[in-house]
């Protein structure tokens, strides 16, 4: 299952499409910008197989039960030039590749305009961030007879894209670390309605979701 939708509401209303097809275009912008070694393999001319039911099993809260309620949505964003495709007959079965235009794009990123309090993306039931930031301050103090440690943490630090590219190249990471720099820049490195704490942690979420996701 996707745990995480990423939709920009603002850009999203100025199109005909619903929740729903946000989801799936948020679906095909992710698997497209993969950089998991097994899809990259089936990749041709810098399309991407996406299989119909596996859109439809980790994406159950859009409540479509058949491929071709689906393959009718996905052909609107064709139509409006938002995504294209092109077909692939292999062992006998029709296959449907994707890449996403630049005109998609601008429904999850927009570099060097950071979006405000109103225009923040759609967050759908957000993924943990994994906390472990440095503490500055620890504050003990008891209540009935349980102590509780308040931590106070630092300023959140905004990395370079060199910080992020040299941290995914360290750990190996399977991200595309320039797709995560982008995005948390257009979104002024909040998560949900906060601000980030440590964007190693989220580093590491992006990993732990594109893992679960395959």
């Amino acid at each position: 299952m996707k745990y995480t939708i990423y939709i920009n509401q603002k850009e999203l209303c100025k199109t005909d499409f619903d929740l729903v097809d946000g989801a799936i275009l948020d679906y095909l912008y992710f698997i497209c910008n993969s950089k998991n070694e097994k899809i990259e393999e089936q990749r041709i001319n810098g399309y991407t197989w996406v299989d119909y039911n596996k859109i439809l099993n980790d994406i159950p809260m859009m409540r479509i039960k058949s491929k071709g309620a689906l393959s009718r949505r996905v052909k609107k964003m064709e139509d409006t030039g938002f995504i294209k495709s092109i077909e692939r007959r292999k062992n006998g079965h029709k296959l449907k590749y994707f890449t996403l235009t630049k005109k998609s794009n601008n429904l999850f990123i927009q570099s060097n305009n950071p979006i405000h309090e109103n225009e923040n993306p759609i967050h759908l039931n957000s993924y943990p961030i994994d906390e472990d930031e440095p503490i500055s301050t620890i504050k003990d103090y008891t209540i009935k007879n349980k102590t509780i440690k308040d931590e106070r943490t630092l300023s959140f630090l905004k990395p370079t894209f060199d910080d992020v590219k040299f941290y995914c190249i360290e750990r190996n990471s399977i991200i595309d670390a320039e797709l995560f720099f982008e995005y948390y820049e257009s979104i002024d490195w909040m998560v949900g309605s906060n601000k980030m704490k440590n964007w190693k942690a989220c580093v590491r979420t992006w990993e732990k979701r594109e893992e679960d996701f395959f």
